[in-house]
């Protein structure tokens, strides 16, 4: 009997024990199933591909701006009076001329001191504007220390590292937590709206001047900061979309270089029937952007196991030639015009004769002769 009472005792606590160890294993299972599901939904955020903006949304911005640099340029021509040209300004002309050679062909830059065909002016404006909106559109979340925005450089590096060595998904992601907190973490969009505004306002007095007209580039300011103004808070919301709602694919803003050769495959002449066979020369130049373009890039595998960036243009470029510093202006009656409508269906009040306009109507009111070759 005691013998028996003792099995029994002993199979209890081999049972007890073998309980106590598989309680352990299933304690230690529901926690990893646990840190495992975190796991997967943390990758889940950033294995998804779907865009919380679409291709037609951004599009559709790009355009706008591109209008609003249009619009902008056309006012600011309407209100200067090349007539009043200072004749004893010329020094400061072409010095004006001289730095303005960082947005401008050379011959461009020099042209502005003579030319008496308003879009020439016009086409510098948005020559410049597209440069400054490139620039700011692509650029990073700055942060500023003592007034001075801090280099981000590295950030840009380390992104193209993980892009060559990550999915898609992946590298795209990253960039857009990235970017998405800097920006947040530098609480400096203000700064660089001030910044960016200074630069550009500078800039565009400096193509006034460059035409001779010392006086008016110094007195444009109520004319031009608002419009400017609108057009670098466009930029910067163009560079948070861009960069934070979209980690599918890439966009990037188009932009060609002045002097360089003109190419109908990813690039637009500013003005030109793209219905008829224009037949350019193969030493056509390119003298600005006059509408930034759009690119698409994604990062895909090839059959062999190695991976490359897919490029597709959405939005070619459009670009002003050699051969408008060259075409006589034409008058012409003005067309007549109508309101613009942005893609947000908003409108604003035409505040000039031009402003509301469409680039073509605008065109023929001043005479523009920017398709002719």
């Amino acid at each position: 009997m005691k013998g028996d009472i003792a099995e029994r005792d002993r199979r209890i606590q081999e049972l007890e024990t073998e309980h106590a160890m598989f309680a352990r294993r299933y304690e230690d299972q529901r926690k990893l199933l646990e840190a495992r599901s975190a796991e997967l939904h943390v990758a889940q955020t950033f294995l998804t591909k779907a865009d919380t903006i679409s291709v037609t949304e951004v599009k559709n911005m790009i355009s706008d701006l591109n209008i609003d640099i249009f619009q902008m340029s056309a006012t600011l021509v309407d209100v200067l009076d090349l007539s009043m040209r200072r004749k004893n300004g010329g020094a400061e002309a072409l010095q004006a001329q001289e730095e303005v050679k960082a947005w401008l062909t050379p011959d461009f830059a020099l042209a502005l001191g003579t030319a008496d065909d308003p879009s020439i002016l016009c086409t510098a404006i948005q020559g410049v504007m597209c440069s400054y909106c490139d620039a700011l559109i692509r650029s990073l979340p700055h942060h500023f220390s003592a007034g001075r925005a801090q280099n981000n450089n590295t950030y840009r590096v380390l992104y193209r590292a993980i892009k060559e060595c990550e999915p898609q998904a992946v590298a795209g992601r990253w960039r857009s937590l990235t970017r998405e907190h800097l920006r947040r973490a530098g609480n400096s969009e203000e700064a660089e709206y001030e910044s960016f505004l200074s630069e550009v306002f500078t800039a565009i007095q400096l193509l006034c001047a460059a035409t001779g007209c010392i006086e008016f580039s110094s007195s444009i300011g109520q004319t031009a900061q608002h419009n400017i103004g609108g057009i670098i808070q466009l930029a910067l919301h163009l560079r948070n979309v861009m960069g934070e709602k979209i980690t599918s694919c890439d966009f990037k803003t188009l932009l060609v270089d002045p002097g360089r050769p003109f190419e109908s495959g990813w690039m637009e002449e500013d003005g030109a029937d793209t219905s008829e066979n224009q037949g350019y020369l193969s030493d056509s130049r390119v003298i600005c952007t006059t509408e930034l373009g759009l690119l698409r890039s994604e990062r895909i595998s090839t059959e062999d196991g190695q991976t490359k960036d897919n490029e597709d243009v959405i939005m070619k470029p459009k670009v002003a030639l050699q051969t408008l510093l060259q075409a006589p202006p034409i008058q012409t009656p003005p067309a007549r015009r109508r309101r613009r409508r942005k893609s947000d269906s908003s409108s604003r009040r035409a505040s000039s004769p031009t402003e509301g306009a469409s680039r073509e109507e605008w065109r023929s009111h001043t005479g523009f002769a920017g398709g002719c070759r």
